[in-house]
């Protein structure tokens, strides 16, 4: 599905032993908010310039990913999780996103979307095969990961 404009969402099954592969990407669909389901990415550009897609949109296993000081969460903390693991998949139906990926270079996967930090942290406890992710994340439309002028006591 591309250059489509008045797509906003799209729901797959959410079904954990048969993710929907994705096999083409959404270029050009421009309204493109949110896919919902259990879906396997198995295209490197397939969100590219999709300038409102977030992969959670802000929540994730229906609760915020900021905490109340504004700091974004890690998957595993919402999962409960001590540990840096990787983020568990999501039962039930409804808003839920489980995305897998099946390539082994993300290259400009989520290039200038809206994905948020929690996006890129969920990305990264969930990379399957994908080995190169050089751009994957490149002009995104929020601001994340600000830096201070200081860092570790260097300024």
């Amino acid at each position: 599905m591309q250059n489509n404009t008045t797509v906003e969402y799209i729901k797959f099954p959410n079904d954990k032993n048969n993710p929907i592969p994705l096999v083409t990407t959404f270029t050009g669909c421009s309204n493109l908010k949110r896919i919902y389901g259990h879906v396997i990415v198995k295209v490197s550009s397939c969100f590219y310039n999709c300038s409102n897609f977030t992969i959670h949109g802000g929540t994730y296993k229906g609760k915020s990913v900021v905490n109340g000081d504004g700091v974004y969460k890690m998957p595993y903390e919402i999962d409960g999780k001590t540990s840096y693991d990787n983020a568990t998949f999501y039962e039930g139906n409804g808003e839920i996103t489980n995305m897998d990926f099946g390539v082994s270079d993300a290259g400009s996967m989520f290039y200038g979307t809206s994905c948020d930090q929690f996006d890129v942290y969920y990305f990264f406890s969930n990379l399957g095969s994908i080995t190169t992710c050089s751009g994957t994340f490149h002009f995104l439309k929020k601001k994340i990961f600000s830096m201070t002028r200081e860092v570790d006591g260097v300024t």
